[in-house]
């Protein structure tokens, strides 16, 4: 497997703009290893995080610079807008974009999601430990099929910060006070920096 690193159109290679400006070629980065939490279950989604290693640095480039994680929960409050970005579908029955797509949507409180998501039980599995996820969307528009691993954002003291990841959301993409349901980076940060190979951390 590996990760594509610097792209935007997936229809074009390099991506350029209407002022005529080409980013970079995006590159391919082979995986070497891939470090899954050790207390996932597939076909769940408690402890919903991996880390891939990759088997070749990643030069940096105006398309393509890494992230800040966010690890302080006490700021994320209850209405704060974030962005969710990737190249899922943009409605249940469509088609994935080619294009990166960006959207808003507000932080939501863990009551709402867990009164939204009650007759699935997957937010009151036994199994569940506190904190582990978040809860953004529910607005009527929100994240659709493909968007699993994607990277939940903020913009921090200037600078963007990643603050969940992607784990599953309703069938019916965008339905009213549904949120999305994302794995928490402030709650793994000890277990990322733990496993994350040491020249990187």
């Amino acid at each position: 497997s590996s990760v594509r690193v610097g792209d935007y159109d997936t229809r074009t290679d390099p991506d350029c703009g209407s002022t005529g400006f080409c980013a970079p070629v995006a590159i391919n980065h082979a995986v070497s290893q891939i470090i899954v939490h050790p207390d996932y279950i597939e076909g769940q989604y408690h402890h919903d995080i991996a880390l891939l290693v990759l088997r070749t640095p990643i030069n940096y480039t105006v398309a393509a610079q890494p992230i800040c994680l966010h690890s302080r929960k006490q700021d994320l409050t209850v209405g704060r807008r974030v962005q969710i970005i990737g190249w899922g579908k943009l409605s249940t029955s469509g088609t994935k974009s080619p294009e990166l797509q960006s959207l808003e949507v507000p932080l939501t409180s863990w009551d709402k999601c867990v009164r939204a998501y009650a007759s699935t039980g997957a937010l009151q599995s036994p199994q569940s430990i506190d904190g582990e996820w978040m809860c953004a969307g529910g607005e009527g528009r929100d994240a659709c099929h493909g968007f699993g691993g994607a990277p939940l954002i903020i913009r921090d003291q200037g600078r963007y910060a990643q603050i969940g990841i992607m784990s599953f959301g309703a069938e019916t993409c965008g339905a009213l006070n549904m949120p999305s349901v994302y794995t928490s980076i402030a709650h793994y940060a000890p277990w990322i920096e733990a496993n994350s190979p040491k020249a990187f951390v």
